[in-house]
């Protein structure tokens, strides 16, 4: 007997098949929005820099100066700044961010990683703004006493490379906001260097470590051949994150609009400069426009990042590849087959050394990101929580001209007497500085 066509079967099929079809229509049009909205901010970008366009031409992006009372305007020492602390967050953000991730997924225990997990990802909900204050009042200081004048005596002198460790140790610079860049991006690329060392077949590890490879081994036989592409796709998160920051590079990198090649040198970057000149910048005069311009350079970024992640990932695919296989794919046997730890050969040393150092060198990353978290919540209740008062929470600011602004409440210091008491000889700075901290 064949089945009718209004069937319930028939019916639930049709039903299926449309609402496939709008999950589709859905799914596109999310896709066209995002595209839309990136080219719409591009627009915008480049609309507001046709002045620039027009004044300076090609060579802005190639021009060093930044004068704004000459008029010269050029994009390379930020664009250059933006480059080197990008690249210096990464290459410390990287090793720090997988350190972690091997920790939390090989050898913590469940609990203690769930802990320490949810600890360093908190990093990731600290305000860019509170590690700029952090890194000003903790690192600058730390890195202009010790670590810039110990690597200027030392790595200084050495052929080659030693350009890049000579200066002055002002504390701040590209090597300063290098660190607060890796500081913020960490938690991002642990994050996702955690998700995919879990997903990852628990039968592929039994399988390696019963052939007696070590854990070092296995992470890099097994697990990091596995998850690839993932962790480029982490890295480029936290590049995207780096490229694009604003206010914590600003407190440390001492605002300079010049190209150089030491560490310690002050200089910019695109998104620094931006916060620093565009509100200085009236509707209409002339580095109204470079502000717009270099805002259309920050949006090739993105661009960047999906060519170098494509380059990097486009050859093999081997998570979807291990996914849809149905086999397991073949462990390659350690030189000393067997248990874990069994043989005195030199080869057996050598890999349990090496597996050694690179637990200590897991536990050193976690350590030190905790210890990072700890100082920023340190500063944050010595400084903070000392000036706090019942009054900062009950009083509210009136805008200049309404009833009542102006007026003191009860408990508020009065400023005009405490600028009284702190004034200096008439004449003298230290007078002016203290009436201006003070509001008067």
């Amino acid at each position: 007997m064949e089945r009718s066509a209004t069937s319930p079967s028939a019916l639930t099929g049709a039903a299926k098949g449309n609402g496939d079809a709008v999950f589709a229509a859905i799914v596109r049009f999310s896709a066209a929005l995002i595209l839309l909205g990136l080219g719409g901010m591009v627009a915008v970008m480049a609309w507001g820099a046709r002045g620039a366009f027009a004044r300076f031409g090609p060579g802005f992006v190639f021009d060093k100066a930044w004068n704004p009372v000459t008029q010269h305007f050029g994009a390379a020492a930020p664009m250059f700044g933006t480059v080197i602390t990008a690249l210096l967050a990464i290459l410390l953000a990287v090793p720090l961010a997988f350190g972690i991730a091997v920790w939390l997924t090989e050898i913590a225990s469940a609990r203690i990683a769930g802990v320490i997990g949810t600890l360093i990802q908190l990093l990731a909900a600290v305000p860019s703004i509170i590690f700029g204050m952090w890194g000003f009042a903790v690192l600058v200081p730390f890195m202009a006493h010790y670590v810039e004048p110990l690597a200027s005596h030392t790595l200084g002198r050495v052929p080659g490379i030693g350009t890049l460790f000579r200066g002055a140790p002002y504390g701040t610079g590209f090597l300063t906001g290098g660190m607060i860049l890796a500081v913020m991006i960490t938690p991002f690329i642990c994050a996702v260097m955690r998700d995919v060392f879990l997903s990852i077949p628990a039968v592929l590890k039994e399988s390696a470590y019963g052939l007696g490879m070590t854990r070092w081994e296995v992470v890099r036989r097994i697990i990091l051949p596995w998850s690839r592409s993932s962790v480029v796709g982490g890295v480029m998160l936290g590049l995207g994150r780096a490229l694009g920051e604003t206010m914590a590079i600003t407190f440390v990198i001492g605002n300079a609009n010049h190209i150089g090649w030491s560490l310690f040198s002050p200089g910019n970057t695109i998104a620094s400069l931006i916060a620093l000149e565009f509100p200085e910048s009236a509707v209409g005069s002339l580095n109204f426009p470079p502000s717009w311009r270099l805002g259309s350079c920050s949006c090739s970024s993105p661009l960047a990042r999906w060519s170098v992640r494509g380059c990097c990932c486009a050859p093999k695919r081997q998570a979807a590849d291990m996914t849809t296989h149905t086999t397991t794919p073949t462990v390659q046997a350690a030189p000393c087959v067997g248990a874990r730890w069994q043989g005195n050969s030199v080869s057996a040393i050598r890999r349990r050394m090496v597996d050694r150092v690179a637990t200590a060198l897991c536990w050193a990353a976690t350590v030190l990101v905790l210890l990072m978290l700890f100082s920023i919540l340190f500063v944050l209740v010595r400084n903070g929580v000392g000036g706090l008062r019942w009054v900062t929470f009950v009083h509210v600011t009136l805008p200049p001209g309404q009833a009542g602004a102006g007026q003191r409440h009860r408990g508020q210091p009065d400023p005009d007497r405490a600028c009284r008491a702190d004034r200096g000889p008439r004449g003298t700075a230290g007078g002016h500085l203290s009436c201006r901290v003070h509001g008067y």
